[in-house]
């Protein structure tokens, strides 16, 4: 019993991969009538763009998006800040005061507020 050449073609685009579904698609609706050898050479066409596309990485044509997600809870340093300084982050003022010439105190904090 001999099979005809359109019924072969049909099993063998019915035991593609389920990766290859869209390609099975475009077999099944765009093409009517197709023999055995424009089938392998599609198959073989089909195959050499899926190894290309898996060396590239991802779809060319796929759109993609950058996203920023925020750090959690993290306060920020202050400039000059960091673990060599110690518990001793701010420094006393060692200059005078403007005001009354006292050394180791600024204005702001004790000559303009009474």
């Amino acid at each position: 019993m001999e099979l005809s050449e359109s019924f072969q073609v049909a099993a063998i685009v019915e035991k593609l991969p389920p990766s290859w579904k869209d390609f099975k698609n475009y077999l099944k609706h765009k093409r009517k009538e197709m023999g055995l050898e424009d089938l392998i050479v599609r198959l073989k066409i089909e195959e050499d763009n899926r190894v290309s596309k898996k060396k590239v990485g991802k779809d060319p044509m796929e759109s993609k998006a950058n996203l920023v997600e925020p750090k959690a809870n993290k306060k920020r340093k202050h400039f000059g800040e960091g673990l060599s300084q110690g518990k001793n982050k701010y420094k006393k003022f060692a200059g005078k005061c403007y005001i009354c010439s006292k050394q180791g105190h600024r204005a702001k904090d004790c000559c303009l507020k009474g």
